[in-house]
């Protein structure tokens, strides 16, 4: 993954005040295919109830907006 684009996802979580982990994924994320063409990827996961790709995931939306502040955090500073 691109530690640049790893670094904007961790300063856009500190300016919104929302705490960010770090975490290991094993799975064959489609980000893995395009870091693996040399396109900058980093991956952002929210907690959701039941893991997903379960029928019973759930996911609360005020988690679901931290994690869309974030996401439009780093993309405005990755963008310029």
């Amino acid at each position: 993954m691109d530690a640049g684009l790893q670094a904007a996802l961790r300063r856009a979580g500190e300016r919104a005040g929302i705490p960010l982990g770090r975490m290991a994924s094993g799975a064959g994320h489609d980000c893995a295919t395009f870091a693996g063409l040399g396109i900058p990827s980093a991956m952002l996961f929210l907690r959701n109830d039941h893991g997903s790709h379960n029928p019973r995931e759930a996911m609360d939306m005020a988690d679901f907006g931290a994690g869309l502040a974030v996401l439009t955090g780093a993309l405005e500073e990755w963008l310029g």
